[in-house]
Formats: structure tokens, C-alpha cells, sequence
């Protein structure tokens, strides 16, 4: 009987690593697509302060990189 609750105590256990991993898997995932997201925005901040050279709009674009 004991044994029986053991086993029912791992496949809960399992069960709930796999949901763990799945999880994280999900977060890492969403992780890297705000990355990569927050790496074109700063890319085109940067393009478009290029190509306006406009001092006060460089500046305000390299704060905001800074600060990404």
C-alpha cells in the first residue's frame, strides 16, 4: 500500500517537472523574442537617427539604446 502511494507520489512528481519545463521553455522563448524585438527597435532608432542627424534626436536615441 505504501509502495502504491510511493509510485503515485513520482508520477505527480514527474508531471509536475514536465509542466516546470515546459514552462520554462515558454518563458525562455518569450525572453528571446523581446530580446530580438528590443534589438530591431534599437537598430531602427539608430538608422533613423542616422538619417535625420538631427543632434536633440541622437541624443534621445542613444539614451533610449542605453537604456534597452
Amino acid at each position: 500500500m505504501a509502495r502504491w502511494g510511493f509510485v503515485q507520489y513520482l508520477r505527480h512528481l514527474h508531471a509536475w517537472r514536465m509542466e516546470l519545463i515546459h514552462l520554462f521553455q515558454m518563458e525562455s522563448l518569450f525572453i528571446h523574442k523581446v530580446l530580438r524585438f528590443g534589438f530591431f527597435r534599437m537598430r531602427v532608432l539608430m538608422w533613423i537617427c542616422r538619417r535625420q542627424r538631427r543632434p536633440l534626436l541622437f541624443r534621445y536615441c542613444s539614451s533610449h539604446s542605453m537604456a534597452l
